[in-house]
C-alpha cells in the first residue's frame, strides 16, 4: 500500500509519522524503517527515541537510502567488489579514457584533459543516480542523429554517444579491478530488494525529501510491490493544484501514484492537518513567500511580527557575522541552548572563515555543517606546489607559500631569513642550484660583506639548499620516471625527505595538546587520504608509461575529490552551514545572512559538458536528470524549508554591497518579509552587537576612556564602572601608554643609556618622529629587489670622489697628475667598487653589466671638474669619510642624569686651508640628487647634517688636527653630470658655461674676504649663503640646543606621527617606506603636520639670535 502525507511546512507529517511507528514499536511489531536524508539521520533517530522509548531498537531503525543500501549489503553481500572512494573513481575514469584510443570524436581531448576527465565522471554519477544506463544513452543518442527525427541533432549526439563509450569503459574497468562506484550502491540496493529477501511485510516511511531522484523513484516503486506499506511525506499544498514552490514534491507525488496505479496497488492520500496559526508571522511568510496573488497583510498579526521576523542591513560580511555571534549570545542570555540556533548561508564557504573569527572572539561555541574540500589543505597544497616549483622557475610566490605551510623543515624565522635574500636580488632557477652559492650582500647594493654578513649568507646558503634538494630530486626522479609505479615511488621518496610524516604527527600531538580535537582530526585524515590515493594509482596504473606532467595533474586532482569531515566537539553548539546542510529540522531561532540577490536564490551551477539546452533535451527524451525549470524550483523549495525550520524567530540580515563592491539588491526573502509583514529593515550597529561580549565590550569600553562620546561605549563603561570597577583601572592605565609615546625600558633597549645620533638620524627625526622610530629604534626596511638605482648610484660617486681625491692627494694633488693618470685612477676604482659592492660577475645579468659600464662617461665628467675646482682653490681636502663616532668619543654634548649625545656618521670631504696660525675648515657633502642649502630648512631641523659636522669640528678640531680650527662653512657639491638644452647649436665653451651654472654648489661660508678668495669664489662670495663669524656663533649654539632637544625627545620616548610638510611634493610622508604600518590621522594631537617657518635671511638670522 502507498500512502502519501502531504502538507505544508510545519503541519504535523513529520510527527504522524514518528507517532505511528511508535504504536508499531508499542505493539510489539517490527520491520519499521524510517528514511530520510543522511544529514537528518540523527536527529529523526532522535525524535524516536524520545516518541518509542528504550525498545526502539527492537522494532524499527532510522536509515538513509546509503544506509539502507550497506544494510542490504550485509545481508546480500556485494561480492569481493572494494567500494572506490573518490580519487579512486577520477583515477579511474582517467584510466578508461586513455585506454580508448580513437573510439571518442567529440570528447577526444578527454585522453589528455584529467579536468575534463572530471567533468565527465560527475555526469556519470548524475546519469547512475538517475537510474540512467549507458545502454539508454547511447539509444538516445542514436534516435538524436536520425535526421528524420523532429529532434535532429547531430552535435549532441556525438557527445552523448562519446559518453556512452567512456561510461561503458569506466563500468567495465571497475568491474574487471573489483571494484564498486559509490553511485552504484543504490542499483546494487535495488537489485537486492528484487531478490526478495529482504522488506517482505516491512513498512517504510520516508520523509524530509523534497523529490527523488531516478533511482530512488525506482527503489520506491520496487518496495511497494514487496512491502506491506510505503508512506511518503511530501512537503506541498495539494497533489495536483499546488503551488509553483511546491513543483518538485508535487511531480514527485503524481509520479508515486502513477507508479501505484500501473502496479495496482492502492493508494491513498492524507493531508496533515495539524494545528497551525497562519497568523503567525514565520508561518504567515513561508505561506505567502512564492504566492503573490492570494496574500493579505491584513491576516497576520503584525505585533508578533515585530517579535519573531527581523530584517538587518550590514555595511561588511565581518559585520553580518559579528552580528549574529551577538544576536545567539541575547537568544541564550534568554534562556534557549546554543543547539537551538542555526546560521544559515547560501553559497556557505564564502562566509565560513568570518563566521568561524567572529564566533570565536564573541565566545559562541560554533559548528559548522560542511565538510573542508582537500585541496585546500597543507598536504596536498604541498604535493601541488611541489610539482609546481620547477615549472615556476623557483618563483618566490610559488616557493614561499610552500615553505610557509611549517611542514617543510623550515621555521617561520628561517622562511622570513630566506625570502628576504630572495626578495632582495630574485635567483632566477639555475641559481637555486645546490652547487650554487648565493654571495651577493643580504641588504642589497653598496654595502661591503663584513665578518656577520658573512655568517648571515653561510646561513642563508643552507637553508636554501634545505628547501631546495628536496624539490630538486623529485624533479630529477620524476622525470626519468617512465611508469605510474616510478612516479609514485619519487613522489613517496620526496614525502619522506622533507621527513612529512613525522611533521604531521608533531603537528597532530600539537592540536591535540592545544585542545583543538577537530583540527587534530583533519590532519590525520589528510595524512590517510594521500597515501589511499597513492596506493589506488598504483593499484591501477602500475606499469602504464606516464611522465611527470601528467602523473602530477592526475594525482593533485585526484586528492581534490576527497572532503574532510569534521567532528563537533560539543552537542551545544551553535550550528551553520549552507540551506541544504541544515542539520535540524526544529530549531528555535534561525538567522539568515548574506540575503542578497547575488546569493538567493543561487545562480545556477556550472553545467559542465552538457549544456542547459542540451540537458532540456535529454529530460525531454525522458531521462530524470536536473535541467530547467525544475532546478529553479527545487531551489525555491530549499528556501521555503529552511526558511519554516524556526518555531521562535527568523531573524534575516542583508548585505549593503555586492562581491564587486556595488550597492546589492535584497533577496526576494527580505522584500517578501517587508511587504508581507510590514516589517522594517534596520542597519547593523557594529558597537551595538559589542555590547553583547566581553572582549568586544571591552573595546567599547576603551573608546569611552579615550572620549569616545557614543552611547554604546558610555553604556559598557558604566556597566564595568558598577560591576567591575577593577576592568576600567585597568584598562584607564593602559591608556596612559599612548600610541605615540614609549615608556623608559623600551627606549633603554632600543637606543642605551647614551645616545648615539648621526645627522641623517637628526633629519629623519625632524621629519618624522615616528618614521625615525621605525628606521633607527627598530631597524626595520622595505623589502624590494635590490637595484641599482639613484642612490646606489651616489654610493658609486661617493666611492669614486673619496679614493681618487685621496689617491690624488697622497700623489701631491691634482696638479701632479696628467689626464691619462686621472683616468686610469677613475677605472681603477670603478671596478674595484664593482667587484667589492656588486659581487661576483657572473652573478649579474650582461645586460646590468653593460648599464653599470656606461656610468663610466658621467663619472669622468663629475671627476674632472672636481679635480678643476680643488686645483684652483687655496682650500685642500685634509680628510676622507671622516668617522665622527671616533673623534666624538671623548667629548659628548651632555645630557641630563648624566647622559650625554654622541655624534655619529662619515664626513665625505673636509677641507682645509691655513691662515694665521688657524686651520680654516670646510666640510663638503657630495650630492648626486638636487640639494639646495636652505636657511629656513634649519628652524625646521632639517638639512643638518653638514651643520653638524662642521660645529662638532669647531667643538673638537682643536685636538683632533693639533691646530687652532675655525669654521669656513659646507658646501653641497653637485657631484653628476648634466644635459644642457639650447635652440641653436652651441660651442664647447658655451656648454660648459651652462653646465657651470646647472652644476654650482651651494651651502653657507664664512663671510670673509681671505675666505671668499681662498676658495676661489670671488672677493665677495656672490651667489653664495654668507655668514659671519658671530653670526656662525649663534648658528653653532642653536645647532646644539637642536640636537639636545631631538636627543631628550628621543630619550622620552617620543615617536608621534608629526611630520614635516611643505607642499603636496615636499613632505615627510611622500616617499616613506612605512606607510602601510603607520596611523597617521589628521586632527589629533600625535597626528598632525608641521609647516615649516616661512622667513627671510634676515628674519631667520634675528630668530637666531633671540635664542642666543
Amino acid at each position: 500500500m502507498l500512502k502519501l502525507i502531504i502538507g505544508k511546512a510545519g503541519t504535523g507529517k513529520t510527527r504522524a509519522v514518528i507517532d505511528e511507528i511508535a504504536k508499531s514499536v508499542s505493539d510489539g511489531k517490527g520491520d519499521n524503517y524510517l528514511i530520510v536524508p543522511e544529514q537528518y539521520s540523527y536527529e529523526a533517530e532522535r525524535e524516536l527515541l524520545i516518541a518509542a522509548g528504550d525498545s526502539l531498537s527492537l522494532y524499527a531503525e532510522v536509515l538513509s537510502f546509503t544506509g539502507l543500501a550497506r544494510k542490504l549489503e550485509d545481508i546480500c553481500g556485494r561480492g569481493s567488489r572494494v567500494l572506490l572512494d573518490g580519487a579512486g573513481r577520477l583515477l579511474s575514469m582517467a584510466y578508461a579514457a586513455g585506454s580508448l584510443g580513437s573510439q571518442v570524436g567529440a570528447l577526444r581531448e578527454i585522453k589528455s584533459s584529467a579536468q575534463m576527465q572530471k567533468s565527465t565522471l560527475g555526469i556519470v554519477s548524475e546519469l547512475k543516480t538517475a537510474g540512467v544506463t549507458y545502454e539508454e544513452l547511447a539509444d538516445i543518442a542514436a534516435r538524436l542523429n536520425d535526421s528524420e527525427n523532429p529532434e535532429y541533432n547531430p552535435i549532441l549526439s556525438d557527445k552523448l554517444s562519446d559518453l556512452a563509450v567512456l561510461y561503458a569503459a569506466y563500468d567495465a574497468l571497475i568491474e574487471k579491478e573489483g571494484k564498486l562506484d559509490p553511485s552504484d550502491r543504490l542499483s546494487i540496493l535495488l537489485q537486492n530488494i528484487k531478490t526478495g529477501v529482504f522488506g517482505t511485510e516491512a513498512r517504510f516511511y520516508f520523509d524530509g525529501f523534497v523529490d527523488f531522484t531516478g533511482l530512488q523513484m525506482q527503489i520506491i516503486s520496487e518496495l511497494l510491490t514487496i512491502a506491506e506499506s510505503v508512506t511518503v511525506c511530501l512537503t506541498l499544498d495539494a497533489v495536483n493544484e499546488g503551488r509553483d514552490v511546491f513543483i518538485p514534491a508535487g511531480t514527485a507525488a503524481l509520479h508515486l501514484l502513477d507508479i501505484a496505479k500501473e502496479k495496482n496497488i492502492p493508494a491513498e492520500c492524507e493531508k496533515a492537518d495539524a494545528e497551525q496559526e497562519d497568523s503567525l508571522p514565520i508561518a504567515y511568510l513561508c505561506e505567502h513567500l512564492f504566492d503573490f496573488s492570494s496574500a493579505d497583510p491584513s491576516a497576520v498579526n503584525t505585533q508578533l511580527a515585530d517579535k519573531s521576523v527581523f530584517l538587518y542591513s550590514a555595511a561588511t560580511k565581518n559585520e553580518e557575522c559579528e552580528f549574529a555571534a551577538a544576536l545567539a549570545l541575547q537568544h541564550v542570555k534568554a534562556g534557549c541552548r546554543w543547539s537551538d540556533i542555526a546560521v544559515a548561508v547560501r553559497n556557505f564557504e564564502d562566509y565560513r572563515l568570518s563566521l568561524e573569527a567572529a564566533f570565536s572572539y564573541y565566545g559562541v561555541p560554533l559548528y559548522l555543517a560542511r565538510k573542508s574540500e582537500m585541496r585546500d589543505k597543507p598536504l596536498p597544497f604541498i604535493i601541488s606546489s611541489a610539482y609546481e616549483i620547477p615549472d615556476m622557475q623557483f618563483a618566490a610566490d610559488a616557493v614561499f607559500p610552500y615553505l610557509r605551510t611549517g611542514l617543510c623543515g623550515l621555521s617561520p624565522e628561517e622562511c622570513d631569513l630566506l625570502e628576504n635574500y630572495v626578495i632582495t636580488w630574485e635567483p632566477d632557477a639555475f641559481s637555486w642550484a645546490l652547487d650554487r652559492t648565493w654571495k651577493m650582500h643580504p641588504r642589497g647594493y653598496g654595502n661591503s660583506i663584513k665578518e656577520a654578513d658573512a655568517l648571515e649568507l653561510k646561513l642563508i646558503n643552507e637553508l636554501k639548499n634545505r628547501a631546495a634538494a628536496p624539490l630538486f630530486d623529485l624533479y630529477e626522479k620524476s622525470q626519468k620516471a617512465k611508469t605510474a609505479r616510478k612516479q609514485a615511488d619519487a613522489l613517496l621518496e620526496f614525502l619522506d625527505d622533507i621527513n612529512i610524516a613525522e611533521e604531521f604527527s608533531n603537528k597532530t600531538a600539537k592540536l591535540i595538546s592545544e585542545g583543538r580535537a577537530s583540527e587534530a582530526f583533519e590532519y590525520s585524515q589528510l595524512w590517510d587520504m594521500t597515501m589511499s590515493a597513492l596506493s589506488q594509482f598504483v593499484l591501477l596504473f602500475g606499469d602504464t608509461e606516464i611522465d611527470r606532467a601528467k602523473f602530477s595533474e592526475l594525482i593533485i586532482l585526484a586528492l581534490s575529490e576527497y572532503t574532510v569531515g569534521t567532528v563537533p566537539v560539543s552537542l551545544d553548539m551553535v550550528s551553520a552551514g549552507d540551506f541544504d546542510r541544515m542539520r535540524k529540522r526544529h530549531i528555535k531561532h534561525l538567522i539568515i545572512l548574506g540575503a542578497s540577490d547575488e546569493r538567493l536564490p543561487a545562480p545556477a551551477a556550472d553545467s559542465g559538458l552538457l549544456s542547459i539546452d542540451d540537458r532540456e533535451m535529454l529530460v525531454s527524451s525522458g531521462l530524470a536528470i536536473s535541467a530547467g525549470e525544475a532546478e529553479i524550483w527545487r531551489e525555491f523549495a530549499l528556501i521555503y524549508n529552511t526558511v519554516s525550520l524556526p518555531s521562535d524567530t527568523l531573524t534575516i540580515v542583508s548585505p549593503l554591497f555586492d562581491s564587486g563592491g556595488k550597492a546589492a539588491r535584497p533577496s526576494i526573502l527580505h522584500r517578501r518579509a517587508e511587504d508581507l509583514l510590514g516589517v522594517k529593515n534596520r542597519y547593523i550597529s557594529s558597537k551595538a552587537s559589542k555590547l553583547q561580549s566581553l572582549k568586544p565590550a571591552l573595546e567599547l569600553v576603551s573608546a569611552a576612556i579615550k572620549g569616545a562620546e557614543s552611547s554604546e561605549s558610555l553604556a559598557a563603561y558604566n556597566y564595568f564602572s558598577e560591576n567591575d570597577p577593577e576592568v576600567i583601572k585597568r584598562l584607564r592605565t593602559v591608556s596612559l601608554q599612548k600610541a605615540d609615546r614609549l615608556d623608559s625600558e623600551a627606549v633603554s633597549l632600543l637606543y642605551g643609556r647614551n645616545l648615539k645620533l648621526s645627522p641623517s638620524a637628526a633629519d629623519r627625526y625632524s621629519e618624522c618622529k615616528y618614521k625615525h622610530f621605525f628606521s633607527y629604534g627598530l631597524r626595520a626596511y622595505l623589502r624590494k629587489a635590490a637595484d641599482f638605482n639613484q642612490f646606489e648610484y651616489g654610493n658609486l660617486i661617493h666611492y669614486l670622489l673619496e679614493n681618487v681625491v685621496r689617491e690624488a692627494s697622497n700623489r701631491g694633488g691634482f696638479e701632479k697628475l696628467s689626464d691619462f693618470e686621472l683616468k686610469s685612477l677613475c677605472d681603477l676604482y670603478f671596478e674595484r667598487f664593482a667587484k667589492e659592492t656588486l659581487g661576483p660577475a657572473q652573478d649579474l645579468s650582461p645586460r646590468f653589466l653593460h648599464l653599470f659600464r656606461r656610468l663610466k662617461s658621467d663619472v669622468y665628467a663629475v671627476i674632472y671638474r672636481l679635480a678643476e675646482d680643488i686645483k684652483n682653490s687655496s682650500f685642500k681636502p685634509i680628510s676622507f669619510e671622516l668617522d665622527f663616532s671616533k673623534i666624538d668619543a671623548n667629548s659628548p654634548i651632555a645630557l641630563p642624569e648624566g647622559e650625554a649625545l654622541y655624534i655619529s656618521g662619515k664626513a665625505d670631504r673636509v677641507d682645509g686651508w691655513e691662515s694665521d696660525d688657524k686651520l680654516y675648515l670646510r666640510v663638503v657633502d657630495y650630492k648626486t640628487g638636487n640639494v639646495k642649502f636652505s636657511l629656513p630648512d634649519v628652524l625646521s631641523g632639517r638639512y643638518l647634517q653638514m651643520l653638524i659636522y662642521l660645529f662638532t669640528l669647531a667643538r673638537v678640531g682643536d685636538d683632533y688636527y693639533k691646530k687652532k680650527v675655525m669654521p669656513a662653512g659646507v658646501l653641497y657639491y653637485p657631484a653628476k653630470d648634466v644635459m644642457v638644452s639650447a635652440k641653436h647649436n652651441l660651442t664647447d665653451d658655451e656648454i660648459a658655461a651652462e653646465k657651470d651654472k646647472k652644476l654650482k654648489s651651494t651651502g653657507l661660508l664664512l663671510d670673509e674676504e681671505s675666505v671668499s678668495l681662498a676658495m676661489n669664489i670671488g672677493a665677495s662670495g656672490k651667489g653664495y649663503n654668507l655668514a659671519s663669524a658671530e653670526q656662525l656663533g649663534k648658528l653653532g649654539r642653536h645647532i646644539k640646543k637642536t640636537l639636545t632637544e631631538i636627543a631628550l625627545g628621543i630619550k622620552g620616548g617620543n615617536i608621534s606621527a608629526r611630520h614635516y610638510y611643505k607642499s603636496d611634493s615636499d613632505n615627510a610622508c611622500f616617499y616613506c617606506d612605512y606607510k602601510s604600518a603607520c596611523y597617521f590621522a589628521e586632527g589629533s594631537d600625535a597626528c598632525s603636520r608641521l609647516y615649516p617657518k616661512k622667513v627671510s635671511e634676515e628674519e631667520f638670522w634675528n630668530l637666531i639670535g633671540e635664542e642666543a
